[in-house]
């Protein structure tokens, strides 16, 4: 459910009108016929309770929590920000949305192999191949939405666990978010359940004027649109793929060569990219709690919504001081 909150945003949108939204699409989705591959899967979520066979689970403990960025990588950060009028392609990538909606999936595994610098199928930049989208399966998946202010009451923040179906979560997987298969049958949704609801609460508020972020968003976006096919659910791949390209990348190299100019950096030009700690430790005020709740679904969703939220702010003012020069 959505927190309660009084807040509303700018356009006069409540919680409650938020939540009508997502009711309303959810209650206008086809039913879609099951495939023989989805009641496979129910079943075996409802009947089958053994361990995967192919490693010895290991009892599940939180990880340690994620190391604050070396000083030494942060030294450019040190430096007075001044703000520099973005170029308009920039200003366009940023947007200027009603509501935030952050979003962050956390997968079984994942290919080691970066591909070359691309632009993917939703027009942002990606290091991964399409093939590489495919391959990595949810096991946990967090949003949240906001208005565009720091300080602003979430409207909605939601994470939630996928119970795993034809995959074992890896065991370099649970070092790196502590999400184990034991978990995950214990406490997560079905797959298909957890992907409507999820798009429900987007498109209501993207409907609204929101606007989806994350820091790869291609990477994010194309592990859901595979798992849409997956679940059978191709109905919502119009919608989602003109959600997510008018979306905001806070990995964006355009995005990040300006940001890295207001701090008084010029980039090299090997550096196209700037990391999501640095970014978060240096533009987000007390973010060390959510920094060490790093590669967590919910906290990685707000930790990308208060990002974008930073780098909006930042370009607003310079503009505002360009228009006063």
């Amino acid at each position: 459910m959505a927190p309660k909150a009084k807040g509303v945003c700018a356009k006069g949108l409540s919680a409650h009108r938020l939540k009508g939204a997502a009711d309303k699409i959810l209650a206008a989705i086809p039913s879609a016929p099951e495939s023989q591959a989805m009641r496979s899967y129910k079943d075996a979520s409802e009947k089958n309770k053994r361990p995967c066979k192919r490693f010895q689970l290991p009892s599940f403990s939180k990880p340690s929590p994620a190391p604050l960025p070396r000083a030494a990588e942060l030294a450019w950060w040190s430096k007075e920000c001044i703000p520099v009028a973005p170029p308009d392609t920039v200003m366009v990538k940023i947007g200027d949305p009603s509501l935030v909606v952050g979003i962050d999936v956390e997968t079984h595994d994942w290919d080691d192999e970066p591909a070359k610098p691309r632009l993917g199928r939703f027009g942002h930049f990606t290091y991964r191949s399409e093939h590489d989208l495919a391959y990595p399966r949810i096991v946990q998946i967090g949003w949240v939405i906001g208005e565009p202010r720091a300080h602003a009451p979430l409207l909605i923040s939601k994470e939630r666990f996928v119970k795993p179906w034809e995959f074992c979560v890896t065991e370099r997987a649970i070092k790196f978010h502590g999400i184990a298969d034991a978990r995950l049958r214990a406490e997560g949704g079905l797959l298909d359940a957890v992907l409507r609801e999820f798009l429900a609460d987007v498109f209501g508020a993207c409907r609204q004027g929101g606007r989806i972020v994350a820091h790869h968003l291609e990477f994010d976006a194309g592990i859901i649109a595979h798992e849409l096919e997956r679940s059978g659910l191709d109905y919502f791949q119009q919608e989602w793929a003109a959600t997510v390209r008018q979306g905001t990348c806070t990995m964006d190299p355009e995005v990040c060569r300006w940001i890295r100019r207001c701090h008084g950096q010029e980039s090299s030009g090997t550096q196209m990219t700037s990391n999501l700690k640095n970014l978060v430790h240096a533009m987000v005020p007390d973010s060390e709690q959510l920094l060490d709740r790093h590669h967590t679904a919910g906290a990685d969703a707000q930790m990308h919504r208060l990002l974008y939220i930073a780098i909006h702010a930042l370009a607003q003012e310079a503009s505002r001081s360009t228009s006063r020069d």
